[in-house]
């Protein structure tokens, strides 16, 4: 997780920025920090949308999950948006409602690629209202589903999936290639010294 501070800081600096990928991100890293302070939470708002999850599901699990909610789940993207508000309840969200529906107005500027209007599985995105809770449910909706097509669906649930995977378990979800090349390597060296002697008895 890279981004500190409050919620609705975090929020206003990517609206300032004008960059969906940062936007995106931010969002992420708000996710990520829920998973890694009440997993139990989010456990609780997977089952309430219909994945199957209990208190002994591992976190790894619950980030494959939430990747595939957070493209294809209406309710998963409403619930986690309370928890979001909830959670940052500390947070002065009094004057969010002007910033938050500039944000969306900015969401036009992503090129669509012929994947219509923002929905999935779970039916249409979010809708966006003034409120913080409307606010931030419209938000995941639009930028998880912006323009997702069938086709490249499963390959933006793999990337969220790989980016919640390195906020939250680093290096432990990364190949270790080394011992891989080294083995590799001395099974070639064997084969050939077997070659050499096989040819040097005949």
């Amino acid at each position: 997780m890279k981004f500190g501070g409050n919620v609705y800081s975090n929020f206003s600096n990517a609206i300032e920025s004008k960059d969906f990928d940062y936007k995106r991100d931010v969002l992420l890293d708000e996710i990520a920090r829920l998973i890694e302070t009440d997993k139990s939470a989010v456990i609780l708002i997977l089952k309430d949308a219909g994945y199957k999850v209990d208190t002994k599901t591992s976190k790894k699990e619950v980030i494959k999950k939430v990747s595939h909610a957070l493209h294809n789940n209406k309710q998963f993207q409403l619930d986690v948006a309370k928890e979001i508000v909830k959670e940052n309840s500390h947070t002065d969200f009094s004057n969010a409602e002007g910033k938050f529906k500039e944000w969306f107005s900015n969401l036009g500027n992503k090129n669509n690629d012929g994947g219509g209007s923002a929905g999935g599985a779970g039916g249409g995105a979010s809708k966006v209202g003034g409120d913080p809770i409307s606010a931030i449910a419209g938000a995941i909706g639009a930028i998880f589903q912006f323009g997702a097509s069938s086709k490249n669906k499963k390959s933006e649930e793999e990337k969220t999936k790989q980016e919640l995977y390195n906020k939250l378990l680093g290096d432990n979800e990364k190949t270790n290639w080394l011992p891989i090349i080294i083995i590799g390597g001395v099974l070639v060296i064997g084969a050939i010294v077997t070659v050499i002697v096989l040819r040097n008895k005949r």
